[in-house]
């Protein structure tokens, strides 16, 4: 029966390699050139360094000298050193390719001071604070001590044959060992610089998700308002059937439209698009639908009710803007309309000429120009938002105004246009509103189908 191994032995164990010395470092020169582009790269990133163009232009070129450098002085590891003939040529090599990226290794504390004065410049109106979190400084302490601990030592090393200084030699002498195992200050740093990261990276996937939950409410409060805003049922036009679709391409869309009934029996119906998405969106959309039925209660005139919406909506977009088309229409047939930078209807399959003017929004004192048409029996009037036309399939063509034609000289209802576009590839909210004038004695229908929630 053999006897049990000792305790000690179990425990005291060392990784080794199989390969020999000068291949293991050979191999390591590459290893740490890539670990120093890592490192070079992150701290671009983290530190927020990456929009200066000249640390980048010169991150770049001391990534190409450093990986260079590494990778023939590696190969230097390979040469037969007992040979007289390649001993100093391969001295030289090797002291000249160590003592240049060595210099490129100071790269890393150069990125850390450059964010730290960043960090301290004051602000002004085209110098905006550079702003970091905790985590980020951390790490950027880390890098800055493990890289001083793996660059002095060498720089000190390397040049201790012209000083006979011995400080390079004490700064990675083992503090103490573990298991057989020893470890140095530059061991320690280059721990502390992964325990740094582990640590930002935590912090970092925290606060993705704190701002996903936070988008995530945005994006909810924003399609409740339009649920609220979007019509939820027609009213009946007497003399007209009328069809509507409304189909955002995203979670909260930009599209609007009312339709507003009057006391003498007419309706005001106002269809546009806002610039924009999300919640920002939303509120114009609201702040446009709620104006419009305010206006129209104190005037019927398409012209008027533009007017009074865009100077409304000057300087309140935030640098966005907002088109719309609006109509006032009788139970007769007698439709005038007036319009701010949005597509055109069309009428029997036919684009309704309009006098071009610009979106809502954009200067103050706009004015608008009113037309007239005459809607005779079997009229088929389309108004549609922008995304109809602009909606694209997978070869990059877009919908366009002859595809538009075609599709609206059949008379479809709203859906199947809006079903055509999204089938060929939407891009954009669409909404699509069609009226047909109906003979005397015609029952007046209408449809809706406004999927709020169901987005493309």
């Amino acid at each position: 029966m053999y006897p049990a191994p000792p305790v000690t032995k179990i425990f005291n164990f060392r990784l080794r390699n199989p390969w020999s010395y000068r291949f293991s470092q050979a191999i390591d020169e590459p290893v740490q050139a890539l670990a120093d582009v890592a490192l070079w790269l992150l701290l671009l990133h983290l530190l927020d360094l990456h929009h200066n163009q000249r640390l980048v232009r010169w991150t770049r070129a001391l990534i190409a000298i450093d990986v260079v450098t590494q990778c023939l002085d590696g190969l230097t590891c390979l040469l037969d050193w007992s040979n007289p003939a390649l001993t100093t040529p391969g001295q030289i090599a090797d002291g000249s390719l160590t003592a240049i990226y060595t210099v490129t290794e100071f790269w890393p504390i150069v990125l850390v001071l450059s964010a730290v004065l960043l960090a301290l410049r004051p602000r002004s109106s085209d110098r905006p604070a550079h702003h970091l979190n905790r985590s980020i400084w951390i790490v950027a302490a880390a890098a800055f001590i493990a890289q001083s601990c793996a660059v002095v030592p060498v720089a000190l090393e390397q040049g201790s044959r012209f000083t006979h200084w011995t400080l390079g030699r004490r700064l990675v002498t083992p503090l103490f060992s573990i298991a057989g195992n020893s470890f140095s200050l530059q061991n320690l740093s280059s721990f502390l610089l992964l325990l740094a990261i582990i640590y930002a990276v935590i912090t970092y996937s925290r606060q993705a998700l704190s701002r996903k939950q936070t988008i995530e409410q945005e994006l909810l409060s924003a399609q409740e308002l339009l649920q609220v805003l979007i019509p939820e049922a027609l009213p009946s036009l007497p003399g007209y059937a009328l069809t509507s679709s409304y189909r955002p391409a995203q979670e909260v869309g930009g599209d609007f439209f009312q339709i507003i009934p009057l006391p003498d029996g007419s309706y005001v119906i106002a269809l546009g698009d806002v610039s924009g998405k999300g919640l920002r969106a939303a509120m114009a959309v609201s702040l446009i639908v709620g104006t419009v039925r305010t206006l129209a209660d104190f005037s019927h005139s398409p012209a008027l009710i533009l007017s009074g919406l865009n100077r409304r909506l000057h300087n309140r977009l935030q640098g966005g803007f907002a088109t719309c088309l609006v109509l006032h229409l009788d139970a007769h047939g007698r439709c005038t309309l007036a319009n701010a930078g949005h597509p055109a209807p069309f009428l029997n399959g036919h684009e309704v000429a309009l006098t071009g003017t610009l979106p809502l929004g954009v200067l103050a004192e706009a004015a608008y120009e009113e037309s007239q048409l005459q809607l005779q029996i079997q009229d088929f009037l389309v108004l549609y938002s922008d995304g109809l036309l602009e909606a694209r399939n997978p070869q990059g063509e877009i919908f366009s105004f002859d595809r538009l034609a075609t599709l609206v000289a059949n008379r479809p209802s709203a859906e199947q246009a809006l079903q055509a576009a999204q089938s060929f590839g939407q891009e954009d909210d669409i909404t699509v509103l069609t009226l047909t004038r109906l003979a005397v004695g015609e029952e007046s229908t209408t449809e809706l189908i406004s999927p709020i929630l169901a987005p493309a």
